[in-house]
C-alpha cells in the first residue's frame, strides 16, 4: 500500500512538471497572478495603515493613572477622605456625590445615618435608603413590600419581578415597529420590547401576542441603539408554562435590552431576507424618497428579464441620474444594463406597493421585502423591496460646494440652522502638525464654529507662543469670511503629507504654514480653557443628564452650532461639532454632526453608518433614581468600532461627553 502510494504521488508530480513545461502561458499567468496578490496585499496593508492614520483625534484627554494620583492633593467633602480615597473606595470623587442614586449623598450615608453609600437599600429590601429617611423609616431596618409596583412597564403582557429595589424603576416600552431585523435574516416579528432598569426575571403572555400555535424565537439584543454589527442579537432560551414564556436570560439593571419575538427563522429566510435594506432615520415629511424594487429571482438569475427600479422622478436628468445611483446603492446593485429604471412619484410609488403587498399575501420584513408564504421555497418566487426615507436628506444636483465628488453629494434641508457641510466644512480631513501631533480637530472645530457663529475670524493672533498672520497669502483671506469649503481641496492632506501619516509640515506654503499655525494655536488653547474629559468621565454605568440634550437643542434653535467633546472607545478624546437636530421614527433624538475626520460626510474607502450624514444618536432614558438621563451614540462609520462613543456600559466602561460654544465656554 505504501509503494502504491509513492507510485501515485511521483505521478502526480511528474504529470505537474511536463503540463507546465508545455503550457508555459499557464506557468507564466499563474506568476503574475501571485505578484499581484502580493502587490495588492501591500496595497491593502498601506491603505488600512492610511485609513487608520486619518482616524485622527486632538482633544486631550490626561492618562487616567496619572488623573486619579492628581485627586490626592485635594480634599473632599466628606471628612478625611481625599477625592482620591473616595475613588478608591469605589465612589464618586466630586463633592454633593450620591453614588448609589438613592437620595442621600455619600457624605450623609457615611457621617449621619450609617448606611451604606454603595447600595441603594443597605438592608438589601425594596425601598431605598432616602425613601425611608424621607419616609420616618429606619434605613437600617428591612421591611416587607405587600405588592411592588412596577409603574413604567407600558406592556401589561410582560410580567416583572423585583429582586432588588432598583428593579422597581425598570421601564417597558413596546418597541415593534421602531426597527427592522431584516440584516439578521429575520422577517416577520411579532413583537418587541425594549426594557432597561430590570435585573430580575421576564415572562411574557403570548396569548395577547400571537396565536400560540404558530413556531416562534425570541430574542435579546443589549444596548440603547440597536445597530446591525455593533452588538450580537442573540437567540434566548424559554420556558413555556402553559401560554407565559419565562425567559432564559441573564437581565443587568445597569444595561439596556431589546427583545423581540419573531417568526421561527429558517435558512431561506436567511437568504432572502439580504435583498433589501432600510433605513430609518426619521419621521419629518420635508423631504421624502421612495424606491421599489420588483424581480423573478429565477428569471433575473437567467437573465431573461430585467429588475424594475422605481424611483421618485426629478425635474433635471442629473437629478435622475443621482436617483439611479442611489438606488443602486440601496439595493447593492451593479450591472445597469439588466435594470429597468421606471420614473415615477412618490405617491405612485407607494400606490404601487400597497398592491403588491395584497397580491403576494404572506410575510414581509420590517424593511419591505415582501414574498409569499405559501412560496417562498418556490424559485419563480416574486422578491420585491421597497425602502421610504424622509430626513431632509435629499439627492440633489442642486448642491453647493466644487471640492467633492458629485457622485456622492447629497442636499441637506436643515431644520434649525443654516449650516451646510458642502459650504461651512473644510473639504479636507483632520490632520497632525507639530502644534496638534495626535490631530487637531479641536483647532478645526473652533474655526468652524466661531467663523460659523460670528461671520468672520481674526486675521493674525498669537497664543502659548505660536503666532500666526493669514494676511501674507490672498488664498487665506477666504478662512475670515463664511463657509470653509472654498479653501484648498479635499486632497490638500494628502498632497502634503506622506502616504502613511497626515502630517503636515516642510511641504507646505509659507501661507498653509500660517493656517496650520492658526489651527494649532486654537488647538493649545481648547487644551488650556477646555477641562479634560476626565473631569465628565463617568464609569459607575450611569448616564449623563438629560439637561445636556436639551441645553445642545435651545443652542441650535438660536441659529448657532456647539462643539462636543467625545470620549471614544479607543481611549482618545475627540471632538465633533453638532450643527442640526431633529427625532426620528424611532423617537430617537438626532444631531447631525461635522467630524474632521469625515469631511463633507466622506471618506474614501469606508462607510458611514447612516445615509447622507453623520450623526450624534441620543434618547431620553428614565434613571433608577426618578430622574432623566441622556443615552448616546456615536458610531459613524462601518466596521470602525473603536472610533464610537457610547453611554452604553456594555460597549464601554466608562464615557464622558462636554458640550463648549464657540469661546470654549462649558455648557452642561
Amino acid at each position: 500500500m505504501m509503494r502504491n502510494e509513492a507510485l501515485a504521488k511521483a505521478e502526480r508530480k511528474n504529470y505537474f512538471r511536463f503540463f507546465f513545461r508545455n503550457h508555459k502561458s499557464v506557468k507564466g499567468l499563474l506568476i503574475v497572478f501571485l505578484i499581484l496578490l502580493i502587490v495588492n496585499c501591500v496595497k491593502t496593508g498601506i491603505g488600512t495603515i492610511k485609513s487608520n492614520h486619518n482616524l485622527l483625534t486632538g482633544l486631550e484627554v490626561l492618562d487616567q493613572d496619572t488623573f486619579i494620583e492628581s485627586l490626592k492633593s485635594i480634599d473632599s467633602d466628606i471628612a478625611g477622605m481625599t477625592q482620591y480615597d473616595k475613588y478608591k473606595a469605589g465612589l464618586d470623587y466630586h463633592d454633593g456625590s450620591d453614588s448609589d442614586h438613592d437620595g442621600l449623598t455619600d457624605k450623609e450615608e457615611i457621617e449621619v445615618y450609617n448606611t451604606d453609600p454603595l447600595k441603594s437599600s443597605t438592608m438589601d429590601d425594596l425601598y431605598t435608603d432616602g425613601y425611608k429617611v424621607v419616609n420616618n423609616m429606619d434605613p437600617l431596618q428591612a421591611y416587607d413590600m405587600e405588592k411592588p409596583e412596577f409603574t413604567n412597564n407600558q406592556c401589561s403582557e410582560v410580567v416583572l419581578s423585583a429582586e432588588n429595589v432598583n428593579d422597581l424603576e425598570a421601564v417597558v416600552e413596546d418597541v415593534t415597529d421602531r426597527y427592522s431585523l431584516s440584516d439578521y435574516g429575520i422577517n416577520k416579528i411579532y413583537k418587541g420590547y425594549w426594557i432597561y432598569n430590570y435585573s430580575g426575571t421576564v415572562t411574557i403572555d403570548l396569548t395577547q401576542v400571537i396565536d400560540t400555535n404558530d413556531e416562534i424565537d425570541i430574542w435579546v439584543y443589549e444596548g440603547d441603539f440597536l445597530v446591525y454589527g455593533l452588538s450580537d442579537l442573540e437567540k434566548c432560551k424559554y420556558q413555556l408554562n402553559g401560554n407565559q414564556a419565562e425567559l432564559s436570560y441573564d437581565f443587568n439593571g445597569e444595561s439596556a435590552y431589546y427583545i423581540y419575538i419573531t417568526e421561527k427563522t429558517t435558512l431561506m429566510d436567511k437568504i432572502f431576507a439580504t435583498a433589501s435594506k432600510k433605513m430609518q432615520l426619521n419621521n419629518s415629511k420635508d423631504d421624502e424618497i421612495a424606491f421599489l424594487l420588483k424581480n423573478s429571482s429565477l428569471l433575473y438569475t437567467l437573465h431573461i428579464t430585467k429588475m424594475d427600479v422605481y424611483y421618485p422622478e426629478q425635474d433635471t436628468d442629473e437629478g435622475n441620474e443621482n436617483m439611479k445611483k442611489r438606488a443602486m446603492e440601496i439595493y447593492q446593485l451593479n450591472d445597469t444594463d439588466r435594470i429597468n429604471f421606471i420614473a415615477s412619484n412618490i405617491d405612485e410609488i407607494q400606490m404601487k406597493y400597497e398592491k403588491l403587498k395584497s397580491r403576494v399575501p404572506g410575510m414581509e420584513t420590517g424593511d419591505g421585502v415582501v414574498w409569499s408564504g405559501k412560496e417562498k421555497n418556490n424559485l419563480w418566487l416574486l422578491i420585491f423591496g421597497y425602502w421610504y426615507h424622509d430626513d431632509g436628506i435629499v439627492a440633489s444636483d442642486t448642491v453647493n460646494g466644487s471640492n467633492s465628488d458629485d457622485s456622492t453629494q447629497v442636499g441637506y434641508n436643515n431644520y434649525h440652522t443654516t449650516f451646510d457641510p458642502y459650504v461651512d466644512e473644510l473639504p479636507f480631513q483632520n490632520f497632525e502638525s507639530e502644534y496638534g501631533t495626535s490631530g487637531n480637530c479641536t483647532g478645526i472645530a473652533h474655526l468652524t464654529s466661531y467663523l460659523f457663529n460670528t461671520g468672520t475670524y481674526p486675521s493674525s493672533g498669537s497664543y502659548n507662543g505660536i503666532t500666526w498672520d493669514l494676511n501674507g497669502d490672498n488664498n487665506n483671506t477666504t478662512l475670515m469670511d463664511a463657509g470653509l469649503s472654498d479653501y484648498k481641496t479635499n486632497t490638500f492632506v494628502d498632497d502634503n503629507s506622506s502616504p502613511l501619516s497626515n502630517y503636515l509640515g516642510d511641504k507646505l506654503s509659507s501661507g498653509e504654514q500660517e493656517f496650520v499655525k492658526m489651527i494649532g494655536a486654537s488647538f493649545q488653547e481648547a487644551s488650556e480653557k477646555l477641562p479634560y474629559l476626565n473631569e465628565y468621565m463617568i464609569s459607575n454605568d450611569w448616564s449623563v443628564d438629560w439637561s445636556v440634550a436639551e441645553t445642545m437643542m435651545d443652542y441650535l434653535d438660536q441659529g448657532k452650532i456647539l462643539n462636543i467633546g467625545l470620549y471614544l472607545k479607543q481611549g482618545s478624546g475627540h471632538e465633533i461639532t453638532v450643527y442640526d437636530y431633529y427625532f426620528n421614527n424611532a423617537g430617537e433624538l438626532i444631531f447631525r454632526v461635522y467630524d474632521s475626520n469625515i469631511p463633507q460626510n466622506r471618506l474614501d474607502d469606508m462607510e458611514l453608518t447612516c445615509d447622507g450624514a453623520c450623526y450624534l444618536q441620543c434618547k431620553k432614558i428614565l434613571r433608577s433614581d426618578g430622574t432623566y438621563g441622556m443615552a448616546y451614540l456615536y458610531y459613524p462609520l462601518k466596521g470602525e468600532t473603536n472610533y464610537l462613543a457610547s453611554s452604553n456600559a456594555s460597549i464601554m466602561s466608562k464615557s464622558s461627553i462636554i458640550i463648549s460654544d464657540e469661546n470654549w465656554n462649558v455648557l452642561n
